[in-house]
């Protein structure tokens, strides 16, 4: 059932602009309604691919290593589930935010989710090229939604470092290709061996998705692009896109054999989350200070997938939080910049009178990023200490440093714009709308509940980590059909 989400979210982009020349009012309704459908696809999915393992189709009847093959296990679906989920939630919180040109807005915002969904649950490397080029150009036309000087300047760096990505990829794809004569992955595993001749295809395809994840030093294009982008945006660049990047190199990683280079994470994972976190610091934009808090974050997602499987389920879990938290917060900068139109930290002041349940949704976001007990972040964050621990205590402490650093900025953008005196220069009268509230409320809720009750969350979590794990069993499946 999971794989008619696709075709419900492409066909229904297609018709979005069709209906703009007529219907234009009921948009954002038809729009969010292919969402939910979607949504619930993937949500009934769970009692096919969690008992059997993994469900393996292939394209009108040819299967593998022929034909093209959708490959679903535990990691797949933990993957579209996520993604289907927060871009719902995007979907609604737009409703009553996207003012103008909403049939643009909603197109693309339908077709990056049909883009994600689709990368997590291909299971050739062709495909997977297909669909990270449909979430990339969704990607560079919503960074330029706006119009403005800003966004276009996003946008045009977004496409440039963008595209060396996908090149990047798409010659990895050509050569590994051209060396093993298949593009299933399933029968690449099969078919690879450990010499210089497929680690450069490797090294390319990683790369190019390193790019995508923004890892340090892959990162200059977000901040950017985060920055020039909208809130809701945002959101998805930083919490749900980067999930998408995280989880192709794993699974290039698992299906080569080449987690024997996992110190390779380590080392990227350790820069990104200090550079990102010194960064934050800095920043006086509120979405650029964001884009920099998910480099940060990406980073420790990256440093305890590195460690092995003692890491994969805190990295996992984190993987999941951060996306969750991300959204969550891009929600309440939206709210903000909603009803100030203000952007600039020091030009913001007091709104916690005007704005108390976007006060507290922010203060819960922020807890845990930072990683504070009774959020879902310090749940994963502990899992990280315990991982980091057993391999060095000196991760452990820089892990521990960098969440430090993290308290600092978050909390100093709370205060900037929640506490204090009440700028005489901004003046908020309009209600929030209830389409902005509730996602943003929910995702709050969603997080104090599985920082208190994780298992919730830690099944689908373990189930993915075994997925990982099982590379003989993913190999036997797919290739058996």
């Amino acid at each position: 059932m999971l794989i008619v989400a696709i075709p419900v979210l492409l066909v229904a982009a297609f018709f979005i602009p069709v209906m703009s020349l007529r219907h234009e009012r009921f948009l954002d309704r038809f729009a969010v309604f292919s969402l939910l459908v979607a949504f619930v696809f993937v949500v009934l999915s769970a009692k096919y691919v969690i008992p059997q393992g993994m469900l393996v189709w292939g394209m009108s009847g040819w299967f593998p290593p022929i034909g093209i093959v959708i490959a679903i296990d535990a990691l797949s679906y933990l993957m579209a589930l996520l993604v289907s989920g927060l871009c719902l939630a995007v979907g609604f919180f737009s409703m009553k935010y996207i003012k103008k040109r909403k049939g643009e807005y909603y197109a693309l915002l339908l077709l990056l989710t049909a883009g994600m969904i689709g990368l997590s649950i291909t299971g050739d490397l062709f495909n997977m090229y297909v669909f990270l080029e449909i979430v990339s150009v969704a990607c560079y036309s919503l960074t330029a939604w706006a119009r403005t000087k800003e966004s276009l300047e996003g946008a045009f760096k977004y496409i440039i470092i963008g595209s060396l990505g996908t090149s990047f990829v798409l010659i990895g794809i050509a050569l590994l290709y051209g060396l093993t004569g298949t593009l299933t992955l399933a029968d690449i595993s099969s078919k690879i061996s450990y010499s210089l001749e497929y680690f450069v295809p490797i090294a390319l395809i990683v790369s190019g998705f390193f790019i995508k994840s923004a890892l340090v030093p892959f990162y200059v294009w977000k901040p950017d692009a985060v920055q020039a982008s909208i809130e809701p945006v945002g959101g998805i660049f930083s919490g749900v896109s980067t999930a998408v990047g995280v989880y192709a190199v794993l699974r290039i990683l698992f299906i080569t054999g080449l987690l024997d280079f996992s110190w390779i994470l380590i080392v990227f994972g350790l820069a990104s989350m200090v550079f990102g976190a010194i960064f934050a610091l800095v920043q006086d934009d509120l979405r650029r200070m964001l884009a920099y808090s998910s480099i940060s974050q990406i980073g420790y997602i990256f440093l305890a997938l590195g460690l092995g499987p003692v890491g994969f389920t805190a990295g996992l879990f984190h993987l999941f939080n951060n996306a969750l938290l991300k959204v969550l917060l891009f929600m309440c900068a939206g709210v903000v910049f909603y009803h100030t139109g203000v952007k600039d930290l020091n030009r913001l002041s007091g709104l916690g009178k005007s704005l108390p349940i976007t006060m507290m949704c922010f203060f819960i976001g922020l807890l845990g990023i930072i990683g504070i007990p009774g959020t879902n972040g310090f749940v994963s964050k502990f899992l990280i200490y315990i991982s980091t621990w057993e391999i060095n205590p000196l991760l452990t402490a820089t892990a521990l440093i960098v969440s430090g650093l993290t308290l600092a900025y978050y909390l100093k953008a709370f205060s900037c714009i929640f506490l204090g005196p009440t700028n005489p220069r901004i003046n908020i009268k309009e209600k929030t709308p209830k389409t902005m509230l509730v996602p943003m409320i929910f995702l709050a809720f969603l997080s104090v509940v599985i920082g208190i009750y994780p298992d919730i969350v830690m099944i689908l979590i373990e189930s993915a980590k075994l997925s990982l794990l099982n590379l003989n069993g993913y190999i036997s499946t797919v290739l058996s059909h």
